[in-house]
């Protein structure tokens, strides 16, 4: 007997407008009346997943951040699995010595260094997702997402890293030059598993 549904959130449980179908909704309501549990499973922290999961009115457990922070159906973190912090500032020296982009997830919320960096960066990643939009309308998704998941701004990364209190639970990179940028890069940092 099925006990527990699991699902990843972008390119499973949402559409290409970054919702949930009615067929998926179904779906889930159809499940939890025979019993089974459904939760989302998904690299986004828990605020970008909540919007599409309120609208479609699903109040589940959640695996965020690539399992690096858990929550219950009331939305209580359960645990979470900090990366160390000395490997931490060893990957932001890889990846300034490389020119890329980043931003940390902590357990209270996702951080840049730059809000206008981020713009960019972001807004390339759309237009590489949804080639058919003009570089005007990327920003504008870009800026509209910011709204809805905001990302606050620490102007020095690792000081907030020093902050006994402080948990990094992801490090998350950019770069608009495309993979082959990435990819020396990751390699390096692929020590780090």
């Amino acid at each position: 007997m099925i006990k527990l549904i699991a699902s990843d959130m972008d390119g499973t449980l949402l559409d290409s407008e970054l919702n949930i179908t009615q067929e998926n909704i179904d779906a889930i309501r159809y499940a939890e009346a025979q019993g089974i549990e459904f939760m989302v499973a998904t690299g986004r922290n828990r605020a970008e997943a909540l919007p599409p999961l309120e609208k479609a009115g699903i109040n589940c457990a959640m695996i965020t951040l690539n399992g690096a922070h858990v929550f219950d159906k009331e939305g209580n973190s359960l645990f979470t699995t900090p990366l160390d912090k000395s490997e931490v500032f060893q990957m932001f020296d890889i990846l300034d010595e490389h020119g890329i982009y980043y931003e940390i997830s902590t357990q209270i919320g996702t951080f840049t260094n730059s809000k206008e960096s981020r713009i960019e960066h972001f807004t390339t990643h759309i237009i590489d997702a949804f080639p058919h939009l003009t570089q005007k309308a990327a920003i504008a998704m870009t800026v509209a997402h910011l709204e809805l998941f905001p990302v606050d701004v620490a102007p020095d990364l690792r000081e907030l890293v020093k902050q006994p209190d402080t948990e990094i639970l992801k490090v998350i990179c950019f770069d608009k030059r495309g993979p082959e940028f990435l990819g020396p890069a990751a390699k390096e940092i692929s020590k780090f598993e």
